[in-house]
Order: structure tokens, then C-alpha cells, then sequence
């Protein structure tokens, strides 16, 4: 972190540029047995942001989530992932089945 603080203007830009990112904050119960919830329509996210290009999962138990569609394959998260980080795709919704055996609470951080 002490490298984004250089006291050269480039990076005096560059994190400028990353301290006025918009973003969303959600926490989520997803019950156990849930197949494919909306985190978009269900869970209120994406309100505000309509892509994010960072997405930071945080999950108390196993999920499993998909990126986008309900036709995507799937990624598993388990509760010692986390966090887990996406900033290799764009994001415009997630969907997260949960067949742990308890609801698992879902804290999902994203940044445009």
C-alpha cells in the first residue's frame, strides 16, 4: 500500500484515480438451498454501479457463484477463500447457490 503513496506526480494521479471510484457495499444471506440468487434484482445490487471492475467476495460458508448469467460455470468460494477477488472480468450481476448446509452470509464489495 506505502507504493501508491509515492510522492511523484504520476502516481499522485494514478491514485487519485482509484480514491474517486464509485462503489457498492452489500451484505447478503443467501439461504441454504438457494440455486442461482440475483444478487442484481434479490439482493439490490448494481444500483448505482452498472459494471464494476472489481468485485471482493467475502462468504461465511462454500458458495458457489457465477459471473454475469446463470449459464456461466460456476467458481466456488469457500469461507477460507475469502476474500475472493475479481478484477479479471466485468461484472454486471453475480448469481450464488449456496448448498453448504447453512445460510452463509455474503459481504460483496464492487468499484467501477
Amino acid at each position: 500500500m506505502s507504493q501508491l503513496f509515492k510522492k511523484d506526480k504520476s502516481s499522485a494521479v494514478a491514485t487519485a484515480g482509484l480514491a474517486s471510484r464509485d462503489y457498492e457495499a452489500k451484505t447478503l444471506t443467501v439461504a441454504n438451498g438457494a440455486t442461482d440468487y440475483n444478487c442484481k434484482t434479490t439482493g439490490a445490487m448494481f444500483a448505482n454501479l452498472a459494471t464494476s471492475y472489481y468485485t471482493e467476495i467475502r462468504t461465511s460458508h462454500a458458495i458457489t457463484v457465477k459471473i454475469n448469467s446463470t449459464d456461466n460455470a460456476g467458481i466456488d468460494v469457500l469461507a477460507a477463500d475469502s476474500p475472493y477477488i475479481i478484477d479479471w472480468a466485468q461484472v454486471e450481476n453475480l448469481f450464488i447457490s449456496n448448498a453448504s448446509g447453512n445460510a452463509a452470509t455474503v459481504k460483496i464489495v464492487i468499484a467501477g
